[in-house]
């Protein structure tokens, strides 16, 4: 049974504010529109899909630690590596809710970017503790391990350019140019490493 995750549902919906973008700045390239340069919504649509990856994967590891907690989700040698403060813990032991469980496990996570290939394979422990959990995800895509490893990072750099530098190269001081083309090959392959890591790393170790 296909059983996805929440955090691909979440994922989804920021996916579609991404791909509105890319709507919008292939209606309107090339038209005069005074000063406004529609460059800048493909800028903004790898913005946004590298965004909603960062936050999907947070959200995925929350969820299965969670649900590992409430017993809906088989738990993996690296749960325990998950950690709450003492005064939560004098709550779980006072026996009330377990709803502030998850809120705990997302504040670790918030101090953490889960973008590059590296801090993915790392986050994805608490998902699924099998090995070349990167590597499989990958082969599902097509891709060799290494070759992932890079297009994945290339959009994250690209990301931090026009993030970080305005999408000004230091060197010469011009724009770097961009096209639809660009930006949509992006965040496809972002919504594609997304279904791939439900498919090899989250439905098989769903016990819903």
């Amino acid at each position: 049974m296909n059983m996805r995750s929440e955090a691909y549902q979440r994922f989804l919906a920021s996916y579609d504010r991404v791909h509105g973008l890319s709507h919008v700045g292939r209606a309107l390239e090339g038209k005069a529109l005074g000063s406004v340069d529609m460059s800048e919504a493909f800028r903004a649509e790898i913005v946004l899909a590298v965004s909603a990856w960062d936050s999907y994967v947070h959200n995925l590891c929350v969820e299965a630690i969670y649900k590992s907690f409430l017993g809906s989700r088989e738990k993996n040698k690296h749960y325990g590596e998950a950690r709450i403060c003492l005064s939560s813990a004098e709550q779980l032991a006072s026996g009330g809710s377990t709803s502030w469980v998850e809120g705990e496990v997302r504040a670790q996570f918030s101090r953490d970017t889960f973008q590059r290939a590296d801090d993915i394979a790392k986050a994805l422990r608490f998902v699924d503790d099998r090995p070349k959990r990167l590597a499989r995800v990958a082969a599902s895509m097509t891709y060799s391990s290494e070759v992932f490893r890079q297009r994945l990072n290339a959009i994250v750099d690209r990301r931090n350019m026009i993030v970080h530098e305005a999408d000004i190269d230091p060197v010469w001081g011009s724009v770097r140019p961009i096209g639809a083309e660009e930006a949509e090959e992006a965040s496809g392959f972002l919504l594609d490493c997304v279904v791939a890591i439900e498919a090899e790393c989250w439905e098989p170790h769903n016990g819903e």
